[in-house]
């Protein structure tokens, strides 16, 4: 859903060569705003006279045609190239910020000459753009009077597509936007709350500009959503042509032929209408989305109507009625395709004893660890002996697909915003030079492999970051011999699907879990710390935000399994015999509850009810723990039975329900709290 049309929100598109902006007026309906006596879009380019005098709008175009040695034509572009600052022949130097202010307050004059009043700004800015440029825009809206909390960034991908209007959850879509500064290709999954998460994103400066090299800037487009691991037309809802030069007839013609086309007769003007009726990002950080709006009658969002065009093609251009249709053919489609295990659709049965549901998946022999998507409510399990990940509906709890991935499949973790499964192989059993570990990418639209990233050897873990979507992968073994090397984590970029960086963090590796509030990734494993002799057992802690150890907690037993409880800032973390309170604010162990048993492993945290789950027992006599994490203590014990060999636990949330991951070929259900 896309986020209210806030009355006296201004959004303005900071073109190359030109700006446009909306402004929402009383009834919540953007409204253009004329920036020129010629139009509703003025000149991007500025006149610097001095320090204090800088010439924008119909000011600035006046001068464009003089040898005037303050004129910057196309300000973003230098922008984008790195240019912090402006220096001209006279000695003036004026920096970037205040190029831009002069701009934004040429537009805030204009809008306020119309009668509107705005409250809040709403600034796009290219995909590509680091903190660093997007700065300079936050840094001249500020100049101009905005305070942060009234200053919001979208990227210009976003913008267009809101801009068109509502997008069903889990669509596949393109944005191409071809400039004179070069050609921007940017893949979009549509999430539930409207937000678009970005796939991959692709820029390309050398070809941007007339004439139109489009066979070029399509061969571009094509790769581009093959690194996104979209094989084919029918996994894209549609395309967008954006950018001064997407109206190129050769270029829509050729991008027409990859997907269906959504097109505007004004895509700057349509990109501006996104900025203000779209999830957009607040300038301090502190929000990612807007409130919902509140359908129509007719289930409309209430936008004023777009101009947007369908052409037609060979087969039917995308039309708003076909988004619904298209995606249940997908889904048809793709399940179809997927590997299903010769036992066809496995039914939820009783375990035996009249107790539980058990629902029998592929053949694993230890380590098969489970996840439940939050969004879909699927549950995904790896099956390690039969190198599988079987996909179960929450629903009917029932194995509706087998997905084939790397050798030994142990660790597993899902992205639900991306729409993707994360399962990771340890690798041949023997010799260990040959444990050579894989992360499949699994696609949950279309339960398809999109790719296997190599993450060293031995490796055993996979956490996913929910505000940057990157993919961590912990190492038992990294075949490194230096101090703390042994064990590595894998940094795995989710647009380009690649490893950027390899972490130190010590020795013998085994389960991660991320604090997303606090920045931390609490691992597993020994560490060698400078004054000792010997690595010491516990957990090792990475800064996410600098890929570096900064510091780590000692265990008297070590620890088996990870997890963090961000509502009570407490880690969980098991161990033989025992669980392990540790506060967060003070990493210091806090609590130690006994756990009796060898086979206590996996723990799990219901953030919602404060309540954890971890396995424990010996194999004659296996049960899972229930636990308080605000008052640190075994509330309840649920008996599973003899020689289940139970590792992998996962929760559907708000503890509906429980499931536990066994050895051979079943998880069973447990009833939550």
């Amino acid at each position: 859903m896309q986020g209210v049309a806030t009355p006296g929100r201004l959004g303005i598109v900071l073109g190359v060569d030109s700006v446009t902006a909306v402004l929402v007026d009383d009834y919540g309906e953007p409204q253009p705003v004329r920036l020129s006596d010629h139009g509703s879009s003025m000149s991007s380019a500025v006149v610097v006279e001095s320090n204090s005098v800088i010439h924008a709008g119909d000011s600035a175009a006046a001068r464009l045609h003089t040898a005037h040695p303050g004129l910057i034509i196309q300000p973003r572009r230098w922008i984008a190239l790195g240019q912090n600052d402006f220096r001209f022949p006279n000695g003036i130097s004026v920096p970037a910020t205040n190029v831009i202010a002069a701009v934004l307050f040429e537009v805030m004059r204009r809008a306020r000459g119309a009668g509107g009043a705005p409250t809040g700004l709403v600034l796009t800015h290219p995909q590509s753009w680091d903190p660093g440029r997007i700065s300079i825009l936050v840094g001249a809206a500020r100049q101009i009077g905005f305070t942060p909390d009234r200053i919001r960034i979208i990227p210009e991908p976003a913008a267009v597509v809101h801009g068109h209007g509502r997008i069903a959850s889990g669509s596949r879509l393109v944005v191409v936007d071809a400039g004179d500064d070069g050609v921007e290709v940017t893949v979009l999954v549509a999430a539930a709350n409207g937000v678009l998460h970005t796939v991959t994103s692709q820029r390309d400066s050398q070809f941007g500009g007339a004439p139109v090299d489009a066979s070029r800037i399509a061969r571009f487009t094509a790769a581009t959503i093959e690194q996104a691991g979209i094989s084919g037309e029918s996994e894209l809802v549609t395309l967008y042509p954006a950018g001064e030069l997407s109206a190129t007839p050769s270029l829509r013609s050729l991008l027409a032929e990859i997907a269906p086309l959504t097109v505007s007769d004004e895509p700057e003007s349509t990109a501006a209408v996104g900025a203000v009726v779209g999830p957009s990002t607040a300038a301090n950080g502190s929000s990612t989305v807007d409130p919902p709006i509140a359908p129509d009658r007719q289930g409309t969002s209430g936008h004023p109507p777009r101009s947007a065009q369908r052409r037609p093609r060979r087969r039917a251009v995308t039309a708003t009625a076909w988004v619904g249709a298209a995606l249940t053919l997908l889904a048809v489609v793709a399940a179809s395709a997927v590997y299903l295990s010769s036992h066809g659709k496995k039914e939820a049965i009783d375990d035996g004893t009249g107790r539980f549901q058990t629902i029998r998946v592929g053949m694993s022999d230890d380590y098969n660890e489970i996840a439940v998507d939050p969004t879909s409510g699927n549950i995904y399990v790896n099956n390690r002996h039969d190198n599988t990940v079987s996909v179960i509906d929450g629903r009917t709890r029932t194995v509706t697909a087998t997905v084939s991935v790397s050798e030994g499949p142990v660790g597993i973790a899902i992205d639900p915003a991306l729409h993707r499964v994360y399962s990771v192989g340890w690798g041949k059993s023997v010799p260990p030079e040959n444990q050579k570990s894989l992360l499949s990418v699994i696609d949950t639209i279309t339960n398809r492999v999109v790719t296997q990233i190599p993450t060293g050897l031995a490796s055993r873990a996979v956490a996913v970051d929910p505000a940057n979507h990157n993919v961590y992968v912990a190492n038992t073994r990294s075949g490194d011999n230096q101090p703390n090397a042994s064990s590595k984590l894998m940094v795995i970029d989710a647009q380009s699907l690649t490893v950027k960086s390899a972490v130190p963090i010590g020795y013998n590796a085994s389960k991660i879990a991320l604090d997303p509030q606090s920045r931390i990734a609490y691992i597993a494993g020994d560490y060698l710390e400078p004054s000792k002799a010997t690595p010491t057992a516990g957990l090792v802690l990475v800064n996410l935000d600098t890929t570096t150890v900064s510091s780590n907690i000692a265990l008297p037993n070590g620890a088996f399994d990870v997890a963090v409880d961000v509502t009570d800032k407490m880690v969980l973390a098991t161990a033989k015999d025992v669980i392990y309170f540790i506060d967060t604010s003070t990493a210091g162990s806090v609590a130690t509850v006994p756990n009796p048993g060898s086979l206590t492993e996996a723990v799990i945290v219901d953030q919602t009810k404060h309540l954890a789950y971890a396995t424990r027992g010996t194999a004659e006599n296996e049960s899972i723990a229930v636990l308080d994490t605000s008052k640190r203590s075994v509330v309840d014990t649920i008996e599973i039975g003899a020689d289940a060999a139970c590792h992998g636990l996962a929760s559907s949330g708000g503890s509906a329900a429980v499931y536990v991951a066994c050895d051979f070929d079943k998880v069973l259900v447990l009833p939550g709290r």
